[in-house]
């Protein structure tokens, strides 16, 4: 079994996005602080700003820092998050066309005729 630990990277942007929006909300109320009359204002606002985004993920770090995995077994693919899990057998996936040219009908072993998906077309030169 191979699994893919889909959330390790995003964790590191997300701090690193956090700690960088914190460090300049907190230069901007300093500025703030030291400055005088309508300046102080902008310096404020530029604070509570920059330093919102960056206490967002924080507040909302079971969200955003919780485990996600990809695990591709001998059964199939299945997704692993505490959220919600899914899993897709091979048998299933092996019914599955992808067409960019529009719609088509696939017939399976089964004899029932399915349609392939055709809701979202891709735009003109996305595959070059």
């Amino acid at each position: 079994m191979t699994t893919v630990d889909v959330s390790a990277g995003n964790t590191k942007k997300i701090l690193t996005g956090c700690i960088l929006l914190g460090l300049l909300g907190v230069a901007c109320l300093a500025g703030g602080v030291l400055a005088a009359g309508s300046v102080r204002v902008t310096f404020f606002v530029s604070a509570a700003l920059c330093m919102l985004p960056a206490a967002i993920p924080l507040l909302r770090a079971r969200t955003f820092f919780r485990r996600r995995q990809l695990a591709v077994d001998a059964t199939g693919i299945r997704w692993l998050d505490p959220c919600g899990s899914w899993s897709i057998e091979w048998r299933e996936l092996a019914l599955i066309t992808v067409s960019t040219s529009g719609p088509h009908q696939v017939r399976n072993t089964q004899t029932q005729t399915l349609s392939a998906y055709s809701g979202v077309t891709a735009a003109p030169g996305y595959l070059r």
